[in-house]
């Protein structure tokens, strides 16, 4: 399994909080494989220290053309078992506070799949795609071909998890925050079937924004990593919580740094525009 660490504290490792990335599709042409995500991540300023897993899907150097296997496997080997295995080892070893998983787009399906296997796990999506079936057909069938030949789709389909979003039931181990651009194209087919299979509002916060310039499935970087600090520091890791402390950063990013007088930075817009919405959120779920 490629298993790449990005970031680590030096010292005793035993409850800092453990973030497992998982990459996206792969442009071949312009990435080379295994590829590691969650460098955006560390870009989250005053970040606190954690140790940062990156996992890349191993089915990808099955062939050249491969964009995105969905970390579902192949037929050497159960990649999603596999991860829980090299994850629970980890944790099992260092005790971490708390295990947050990412994944956007493609990476958004292992992401949701191991937090339901991960007890008070959190995970931070973006734009996730959890149903392979209902992917762009010549991807999905390339993937079938190559990593699961001689089977039908039937049989492949009753090999793998097709649909991540099954796990949104009643026995869903982990936390969800869902980060949802509002002009995805892929919401219709995506993003609303996996949301009706919710059942319990407390295991997943949905929040899809507008996002000026960034038009289709896309992300700001930056917001996103900034949700995975709140997902790792907030004093309080339900989902409430967790967003009432996404607020409360945006004053303190801005905020001149203590004693050395310099101008304080404005907010990203966008950044003031969900904070304003979560925070309003927070204060009627408390209330």
């Amino acid at each position: 399994m490629p298993v790449r660490v990005l970031a680590a504290p030096r010292g005793d490792l035993t409850g800092v909080a453990l973030v497992v990335a998982f990459h996206g599709g792969v442009n071949r042409e312009k990435m080379k494989i295994p590829a590691f995500d969650g460098r955006f991540i560390l870009s989250a300023p005053d970040r606190r220290e954690t140790i940062l897993l990156s996992i890349a899907d191993p089915s990808l150097a099955m062939a050249d053309d491969l964009a995105a296997c969905f970390f579902a496997g192949n037929h050497l080997g159960d990649t999603p078992a596999q991860i829980t295995a090299v994850i629970r080892s980890v944790a099992e070893s260092i005790k971490p506070e708390r295990i947050i998983f990412v994944g956007g787009s493609a990476g958004g399906h292992p992401a949701l799949l191991q937090a339901s296997r991960f007890e008070d796990s959190i995970a931070v999506l973006c734009n996730p795609l959890t149903n392979i079936s209902i992917y762009y057909q010549p991807t999905v069938r390339r993937y079938y071909e190559i990593c699961w030949p001689d089977l039908s789709i039937e049989e492949i389909e009753s090999r793998i998890m097709t649909d991540a979003s099954i796990v949104l039931g009643p026995r869903m181990a982990g936390k969800v925050l869902w980060l949802q651009n509002a002009t995805d194209h892929h919401i219709t087919n995506q993003t609303l079937p996996a949301l009706a299979r919710l059942n319990n509002p407390q295991k997943l916060m949905f929040l899809s924004t507008f996002l000026p310039g960034l038009v289709g499935h896309s992300f700001d970087p930056a917001l996103w990593a900034l949700w995975v600090r709140a997902a790792v520091e907030a004093p309080d890791a339900s989902l409430v919580g967790i967003a009432g402390y996404f607020t409360t950063m945006q004053e303190r990013i801005a905020a001149p740094a203590a004693g050395r007088g310099g101008k304080t930075k404005p907010a990203d817009p966008r950044q003031i525009n969900i904070a304003d919405r979560i925070a309003a959120w927070v204060k009627e779920i408390r209330a």
